[in-house]
């Protein structure tokens, strides 16, 4: 099974999305310059996942897991970065979370539909896809 995820430079503020069928193992990679001509300009990367098994994961540039959020159903989707640093993702149930870089709980909202899309951030407005 493959997953998508979505890398964060919090130096370069840089954004970049991929796929992988092991996570850990990729975002070692990114952060080694072994695959990328991209990605090795502007580590470190962090990583932000949905998960099906109900929690979004933030994992260090070494692979390390260092904070879950948990959430009532899966994550079926890859999270967004704003420029500020703020990860917005949302969930099967139709919540859309907003988690500062520590995983802590800015707000959230609730929709009546699953949030199956990334949210698109621009201008300072978010937009997203329910089903």
């Amino acid at each position: 099974m493959y997953t998508v995820y979505a890398l964060y430079s919090s130096k370069f503020k840089k954004i970049y999305i991929g796929q992988t069928d092991y996570l850990e193992r990729r975002i070692i990679e990114h952060n080694n310059s072994f695959l990328s001509t991209y990605t090795k300009r502007y580590k470190p990367w962090v990583i932000i996942v949905g998960s099906s098994n109900d929690k979004i994961i933030y994992l260090s540039k070494y692979g390390k897991n260092l904070w879950n959020y948990s959430t009532s159903v899966p994550v079926n989707n890859t999270a967004a970065i704003s420029n500020d640093g703020q990860i917005l993702i949302g969930d099967d149930s139709g919540t859309l979370y907003s988690l500062d870089s520590q995983g802590n709980l800015l707000w959230m909202f609730k929709t009546n539909y699953p949030i199956e899309s990334l949210v698109l951030i621009t201008d300072n407005t978010w937009q997203f896809s329910v089903i």
